[in-house]
């Protein structure tokens, strides 16, 4: 159990040394400005809307960047950062030299997984102190909106929580896809195309069951004060999570570097 998490430490250390580098590193900061940024213009530009709205306005303002970020941005930006996780590996064939290196394969695998995780966790802590900084601004720019009459709850931050939870389903299947297929264009056409598909069929029943729409329904709860984290779109992203890391671990085991 101690030399694995030596072997874990070893492979977390090389992993994050190289994300610094990485180019795709810098969406996690773009794509959570850009919602904020469209969705700031959208009520400075027409402040009745926040004026006349109806309960929390903290959480209308919020709600409305959510729902945008959580069905269409969010699973593209996932997309592109498991791919770059992956890209050094794919690019020259280095996974010959990361096998050479007294490593094991879990350790490697575990790592560049647990990576992907974590710059999303991080994306999601930016994009809340960033919506949270434009509400402040807003709230400065435009003093007819009555946001001093109400309160950031703690259902603000646990939301983020919940579409970051959520997400991990999404991950799971990315991440996968990035590790077996070596080029760019398919993992993020991949992701374009499930993207598309959850936003074309929102209404299905059977929608639920579908990783790629598992943020979006987190991001709802907001609406409803849901105070519950653990609700079904993030147990069955959790589910999702340990089918799919176990399946792509084991294709990955058995891929044959040259």
């Amino acid at each position: 159990m101690k030399d694995n998490s030596i072997y874990l430490y070893r492979a977390l250390r090389v992993e994050i040394i190289k994300i610094k580098n990485t180019l795709g590193l810098w969406s996690a900061l773009i794509f959570p400005l850009f919602i904020v940024f469209m969705n700031f213009m959208i009520f400075l530009s027409r402040p009745q809307m926040l004026a006349t709205a109806k309960g929390n306005l903290w959480i209308h303002y919020t709600n409305n960047s959510m729902m945008m970020w959580s069905i269409l941005f969010m699973p593209l930006f996932i997309g592109i950062i498991t791919f770059y996780i992956n890209f050094n590996e794919h690019k020259n064939n280095v996974w010959r030299h990361v096998y050479s290196l007294p490593i094991p394969k879990i350790s490697v695998y575990t790592a560049k997984y647990l990576i992907s995780i974590l710059i999303v966790a991080a994306t999601m802590v930016f994009f809340y102190l960033i919506n949270y900084l434009s509400m402040k601004m807003l709230a400065a720019f435009r003093p007819e909106i009555p946001f001093g009459k109400y309160v950031i709850t703690s259902i603000l931050p646990l939301s983020f929580l919940k579409v970051m939870l959520a997400s991990i389903g999404i991950i799971s299947i990315q991440f996968v896809v990035s590790i077996i297929f070596q080029n760019f264009v398919l993992p993020l056409g991949f992701s374009v195309l499930a993207t598309l598909t959850s936003a074309f069929l929102l209404r299905w029943e059977n929608i639920v069951y579908y990783p790629y729409a598992y943020p979006f329904f987190a991001a709802q709860d907001l609406v409803k004060n849901n105070g519950w984290v653990f609700v079904n779109p993030v147990l069955f992203s959790f589910v999702c999570s340990i089918a799919v890391t176990i399946f792509g671990y084991a294709i990955h085991a058995r891929m044959r570097v040259k």
